[in-house]
């Protein structure tokens, strides 16, 4: 293991990293963002909170931040795309969202945003490729627009047969990006619901390559893809999945509810309740730690950290 150096702690609770052709950026709990260098880790300006509410989904599309919110309480939902060349201000909160019902001069939309759109329903997912962008709006469908907000083609909600003991069997759990199922070295798009059951979709015309289902039962609450047709799943129940090659291989351990995992040379580096699991080929490792580990980043000096729940950094598996 490599020396840690004293890395600065986040300025807020994190949720999620999304790395960029430049800094990073840090989603929080409460909607906030902030852009770090990639490999001093340092802020490279005052984080801001642009969106009025907690960022629901996120990815980069070239160089842009897309994020949508919802308040259900409200009925309101948005997405919004925001350039990294800059740093994030800080828009309208919840208490003048909630004005906003009744006064129709405050801008609801996204801060400093190059477009933000209202939506007809809650966002359940959002993944971004070659500058295409691919959402699920909640019993609406499923979009792809291009960098510039300009719709590319949609598709109907995709329906599966539900499930006994699940009351909202068909819902769409997240948007994956995946390798294609029939065509090596190229990607698709991955709708998982919520019960395991998957749909490929093609990024031209969202028409669908191929369907399946994990055997695995259990309510998902993590997708991730190792981009060489492997997968891992993090189940509300604690168990964690892996699909292995195009075969999709199912095994299955426990340690979860699991936050994040990322796929380096072979192995799988999985933030799991409060422990680090790494799980290679042929075993399986866990490490407990002290602070619950919420995001992964594999640092370009080769080493893998975890960001943990309280803003800060520690080597993969050092228990802190």
């Amino acid at each position: 293991m490599l020396f840690l150096p004293n890395y600065p702690s986040i300025p807020f609770p994190p949720i999620r990293i999304h790395p960029t052709s430049g800094p990073l950026v840090i989603v929080g709990v409460e909607g906030e963002l902030c852009r770090i260098d990639n490999k001093s880790l340092e802020p490279l300006e005052k984080h801001g909170k642009p969106f009025p509410s907690e960022i629901t989904n996120s990815a980069i599309c070239e160089e842009l931040f897309v994020g949508t919110w919802v308040e259900p309480e409200l009925q309101q939902a948005r997405m919004g795309a925001i350039s990294l060349d800059s740093g994030f201000v800080c828009g309208i909160d919840k208490r003048e969202l909630r004005f906003s019902e009744k006064n129709f001069e405050i801008d609801c939309s996204v801060k400093g945003s190059k477009w933000s759109h209202p939506l007809d329903s809650e966002p359940l997912g959002i993944i971004s490729e070659n500058g295409l962008i691919c959402f699920s709006n909640y019993k609406r469908g499923i979009y792809c627009v291009d960098s510039d907000s300009y719709e590319i083609w949609r598709i109907p909600e995709i329906t599966w047969p539900p499930m006994s003991g699940y009351s909202d069997s068909e819902m769409v759990r997240t948007i994956a990006i995946g390798a294609h199922p029939q065509k090596k070295g190229e990607t698709c798009i991955w709708i998982w619901n919520i019960i395991g059951a998957w749909a490929t979709l093609d990024w031209s015309d969202g028409s669908i390559i191929s369907r399946g289902s994990i055997s695995t039962k259990g309510e998902i609450d993590m997708v991730k893809s190792d981009n060489e047709g492997g997968w891992i799943l993090g189940l509300a129940s604690g168990e964690i999945v892996r699909l292995s090659g195009f075969d999709l291989l199912e095994e299955a351990i426990t340690g979860g509810p699991c936050h994040d995992a990322l796929f380096s040379k072979g192995v799988w580096y999985i933030a799991g309740w409060r422990q680090d699991i790494q799980w290679s080929k042929n075993s399986v490792q866990h490490v407990a730690r002290d602070e619950l580990g919420v995001a992964l980043y594999q640092h370009p000096m080769d080493e893998m950290l975890v960001l943990d729940n309280q803003g800060n950094w520690s080597s993969f598996g050092s228990n802190n």
